[in-house]
Order: C-alpha cells, then structure tokens, then sequence
C-alpha cells in the first residue's frame, strides 16, 4: 500500500496496484459525463420543437433535457449516482478520459484527468516545437489539479494531450521528457499516462521512435486503438512498459442512428460479442493494464459540435442502456481478475 495508484509487474504482467496494494485492472469507460449539445446555426427550422432551458453557446443540450424529463428538478445529481452504480453494475472500475469533474470528484470510482492546454492540435504541435511555451502553458493547466485531484487517492492519473499531430523537426524525447517534470512537479504521487498515440497499428506503425520517447518518460504507454482485437498488438523489442488503451468502440445502425462509428457492425448482439472479442485477449495480454471503451452515451443524431453522430454508447441520448453490451461488459466484469490470472 503506498496511499497512490502505481504500476507492478506480478507473473509476467503488468498491473496497475490501487492505493491499498491490491492488484487493479482498469476496465474502464470515457466521456461519463451528462450533457450532448447540438448546433443550431443554420438550420433552426429542421427542428420542430425544442426543449426550453436547455440553450447554450454551442446549441441546445437534448442530453440534459431528457435527463431533466427523466429524473425531475435534480436529474444532474440523480444522473451522476446512476453512472457511478451503473459502472459497478457492468463490471466497471474506472472512469476514463473527459469525465466529468462533478462525477469523478465524489471517491466512488478510480479515475484518470484528461489534461489539456489547448483543444487545437495544431497549436500543441507549435508549442512542442517551442519547449518554454510548452512548459508554460502546461503548469499553468496542471496547476489547477493542486489540492483537487493531485493527492486524490482515487486519481489513477493524468493522460496529457491526445492523438498529437507529430510534425518534422519535433522532439518526441523532449516533449516527453518535459511533460514527465511538469506532471511529477505538481502530483509526484500521481501516474504519467502518456498521449494517446494515435494509430491503429500502434505501437509500431510508421513512428516507432514514438514509443520508444514514451516508454523512456511515461508511467504507461497509451494508444488509442479502433481495431477489432487487440491480440496483434506487441511492444517494440527491448520496451517492457505497461500499455493502456484510450479509446476503442463498436457501433451499428439498428436502431434509428446514422452513423456506427469507427468501427461498424450490423447490429446490437454484434457490438456485445465484439465487445467481449476485444477485452478477453486484453486481459490475457501481458502489457495491457486496462482498454477504456470511448464512450458512456451516444451522439446525437444531429451531430456534436464537429458533426460528429455515432452510435457508440453504453447509453442512448435518453440516458436508457443498451442492454446487449451492458451483458457482455458484465460477463466479462464478473471474471475480470480470473482471465487476467489465468
């Protein structure tokens, strides 16, 4: 027990091992969080009714508005121990990336911060390339987790940018080499989770030296990794780091959506046996310490802010479960330690 998350190796597999010392496999989810915005500009009347109280900058929030029907005046703290018990109830264990503050701050769920100092990925491509800005913009972000999740002992802890746009001329050793000080400057206690390589073929793919930066800097390598199994994934010769997935998911158009996301199937029990296909050869993998499937609840079918309207959900826009993959996530849930010890 060391108070902290932390990262072992016991009979030849890599663990995350919780603040009281026991083993820990992350089966984790993104995104939990209670709002679904969709634009409004420009087409105001393909709408026919919309729900009042419920408008904000980016458009009108059908996710909050259902909610609001569905639970009453307190539907956000209502909403907030639904997804808490709910992640239990699927064999869950951990809120993943962009979660939100509200839900992941109540020490009922381990969690990891997503910590980002810009949304644009071309502007943390030119503040690599310029290391002080980096370093400036990066302490001034990480700053705010003082006395809020940097000594959380439910904080697994921090992924640092996402699916970064690597350029000629940038230093991937130096960038992770910075970003490694600035985290264990601000929470020394708390786990560097690395950027979320992008790439399906990750970790090698075209940039192999990616890794290697990483695996020389980070606690944990993480990849985000849309492929139907992660059974071919295999470290670079010589790398013995932990391995986390950052997003992965299956969709499918039975059932009124429009778009099943970046990886398809035809319809629900599909998605359940994908679903069990993907996280059984993780468990059984020696590197991975957890795959999180991105994300709790669908798009809207008219599109985020980006257009993006996938049915890629735990959950539907009415906040009602899918329940062939909630049953696939619990069969797997409920012999999560004996497949990892197998």
């Amino acid at each position: 027990a060391s108070g902290h998350f932390r990262v072992a190796k016991h009979r030849d597999k890599w663990w995350f091992v919780d603040p009281e010392g026991c083993l820990f496999w992350s089966h984790g989810i993104d995104c939990v969080r209670f709002s679904a915005t969709t634009s409004l500009a420009g087409r105001e009347g393909h709408f026919e009714a919309l729900p009042e109280g419920f408008h904000g900058p980016q458009g009108i929030d059908f996710a909050q508005a259902n909610q609001h029907a569905k639970y009453g005046v307190d539907w956000a703290a209502n909403a907030i121990d639904l997804a808490h018990r709910r992640l239990r109830s699927w064999g869950m264990n951990t809120l993943g990336n962009w979660s939100d503050p509200q839900a992941y701050l109540k020490g009922r769920t381990p969690y990891v911060v997503a910590i980002h100092y810009s949304w644009n990925k071309e502007a943390v491509q030119g503040r690599i390339k310029d290391p002080e800005a980096l370093r400036s913009a990066l302490h001034k972000r990480l700053e705010q987790e003082q006395g809020k999740t940097s000594e959380d002992p439910w904080c697994i802890g921090y992924f640092v940018d996402n699916e970064i746009r690597w350029g000629r001329g940038m230093n991937a050793q130096a960038y992770y080499k910075l970003v490694r000080e600035e985290v264990k400057r601000v929470a020394p206690n708390k786990l560097y989770l690395g950027s979320r390589l992008h790439g399906h073929d990750a970790p090698h793919g075209s940039q192999p030296h990616l890794v290697a930066a990483a695996a020389k800097y980070c606690d944990v390598i993480s990849v985000n990794r849309y492929r139907f199994s992660p059974s071919d994934l295999r470290m670079l010769e010589g790398v013995d780091r932990p391995l986390i997935i950052g997003e992965f998911h299956f969709g499918a158009l039975d059932r009124g959506m429009l778009h099943p996301g970046l990886r398809g199937l035809s319809n629900q029990a599909q998605r359940a046996h994908a679903y069990e296909h993907y996280v059984t050869p993780a468990l059984k993998h020696p590197h991975i310490v957890g795959p999180h499937w991105c994300q709790y609840r669908e798009q809207n079918v008219t599109g985020r802010f980006d257009g993006e309207n996938y049915q890629i959900g735990f959950v539907d826009i009415c906040d009602t479960p899918y329940a062939e993959i909630v049953s696939a996530s619990r069969r797997i849930g409920d012999r999560l330690y004996e497949l990892r010890l197998e």
